[in-house]
């Protein structure tokens, strides 16, 4: 097997402005999370650590670690934590590969930012074993790339006023922007799984209750496999970001627009 990358549809949020008609592939512009580097020293460190009791009795196992990725790619060794475990046995395993990833670092719009991950690493005996990003889709749920006919957002001005609304305060006041990335499961019925949505990376993790927030009251039309409506699962970047002002003039007042037909009047003579 190999390393399961983020799979991130060019969804991205701002608090002026409403979610794209529809989910589609990344293009490489916005925000990119963080991208590990040595995948394959990664997987050989696995496989050599892999418990000696749960590989002879073919137990398969998986932990899920938070971390900080600095800008410069490297990882916060204080900010390493644990989320779940499938067994006690592989958490010392997980925990000891942190300090040997390298990353190239989270981006926005191309400048490197510090962001916080989740990380998945997953023993199995019966094939090579890998480091994943996201769990394994649900039975019955469909990942983006197998369905036929992709969701799509029913609502923006409503996402956009509930990304407003939801803001933090504290950060909002400061002026700090910021993002998240969020896996989340699409019903039949075009509604969010309520219980589904999990945060991949942020910026801060002062953002990621308002994000999730915002993402349950989404509606979406459902994605289809053979005309079918079909549960998918969806991995979206959602950005928060401070609108700069309207300046104002002297008196504190902001400047109308000009008349429309304002170019075409002659000045009196």
């Amino acid at each position: 097997m190999r390393c399961h990358p983020y799979r991130i549809p060019a969804l991205l949020l701002v608090v002026s402005a409403a979610w794209l008609a529809a989910v589609s592939p990344a293009t490489g512009q916005g925000l990119e999370p963080p991208r590990l580097l040595n995948e394959d020293e990664i997987l050989q460190q696995i496989n050599t650590s892999y418990p000696p009791g749960q590989r002879e009795s073919g137990v398969r196992g998986s932990v899920v670690l938070n971390f900080r990725v600095r800008e410069d790619g490297t990882i916060d060794p204080g900010s390493v934590s644990l989320l779940q475990a499938s067994d006690p046995a592989f958490v010392t395993p997980a925990t000891a590969l942190v300090p040997r990833m390298r990353f190239a670092p989270a981006r926005m719009n191309g400048r490197p930012l510090p962001a916080w991950i989740r990380h998945s690493v997953v023993f199995d005996v019966r094939r090579l074993p890998t480091v994943r990003v996201t769990a394994e889709p649900e039975e019955g749920t469909y990942e983006m790339s197998a369905v036929e006919e992709q969701p799509a957002l029913m609502g923006h001005a409503a996402i956009a006023r509930q990304i407003a609304a939801r803001y933090p305060p504290a950060l909002r006041d400061s002026a700090i922007s910021g993002a998240v990335i969020v896996r989340f499961r699409i019903l039949e019925n075009g509604t969010v799984d309520p219980a589904s949505p999990a945060v991949e990376m942020t910026t801060d993790p002062r953002f990621d209750e308002a994000a999730t927030g915002v993402i349950r009251q989404a509606r979406f039309r459902p994605a289809k496999v053979n005309g079918r409506p079909v549960k998918v699962w969806v991995t979206i970047p959602i950005q928060f970001q401070v609108q700069a002002p309207e300046p104002a003039d002297a008196a504190g007042t902001v400047p109308a627009a000009p008349p429309a037909d304002a170019s075409r009047r002659k000045p009196p003579s």
